[in-house]
């Protein structure tokens, strides 16, 4: 799954400090199960004026997962903290001035923000997914292809998408559900990729050309290259 990032602002951060503690009492931060005084214990904080913080980890709840936390201090971070995820690890890159007081607050809003991305990417449906196919071949294929089933595949580990044909499952289409966190387009381009196998069952120049028809198809797969050279990720079939 690609990367999701963002910076947030030091003097931000220490101003949510009291506010977070009050949201985690009221209980109206979903996804978090350590509170503030649980973080601030196992980080040792006694204030916004601790030391300088140095490189540690952990690892919290977030929904029906963990999340795994790799704090690292960056001298050439100044104000605002960055942070990438991937597989589960979260990468958390600080000013190395920044107070382990200020980190807690962090790592509750990011982990509440990742777990709201993920419930709403697990709201998609098997019916969803057929809507989906069904539009996209409206209005890039005039409705020239058919299949029997789309569904969405848990087990698959060497291909983003499949489809079955000239057998007794001939038309069976599966998707990853890995590309449930990818964008919109990506996930667009995997099902009009295997819609187009309903036509042409190999990657003949005739694929090629047909799949183009879908107007994101080179954008998309510089994506799924991109994402393949950075942590070997899963192709489309």
């Amino acid at each position: 799954m690609a990367p999701i990032g963002t910076m947030i602002s030091a003097r931000r951060a220490r101003k949510v400090v009291s506010t977070s503690r009050s949201a985690m009492r009221a209980g109206s931060m979903p996804g978090q199960t350590i509170s503030m005084p649980t973080l601030g214990s196992m980080y040792g904080v006694v204030s916004a004026m601790s030391k300088p913080t140095e490189a540690f980890s952990l690892e919290i709840a977030s929904g029906d997962q963990k999340l795994r936390f790799e704090v690292q201090p960056d001298s050439r971070l100044r104000k605002h903290a960055r942070w990438a995820l991937r597989n589960n690890v979260v990468t958390l890159r600080v000013p190395r001035d920044m107070p382990r007081a200020v980190i807690a607050p962090l790592i509750e809003r990011i982990a509440a923000r990742i777990q709201r991305s993920r419930a709403r990417a697990e709201k998609r449906t098997d019916r969803e997914l057929m809507e989906r196919a069904a539009q996209l071949n409206a209005q890039y294929f005039d409705n020239e292809l058919t299949w029997h089933s789309i569904r969405w595949a848990e087990n698959m580990r060497t291909r983003l998408g499949s489809c079955s044909t000239g057998s007794t499952t001939d038309g069976d289409i599966r998707i990853s559900t890995a590309l449930r966190r990818y964008p919109a387009y990506v996930l667009d381009y995997v099902i009009a990729h295997e819609l187009c196998h309903c036509k042409y069952p190999n990657h003949s120049a005739e694929f090629w050309a047909y799949l183009a028809r879908f107007p994101y198809t080179e954008r998309a797969r510089g994506f799924l290259e991109g994402l393949a050279f950075s942590e070997g990720a899963a192709d489309t079939d």
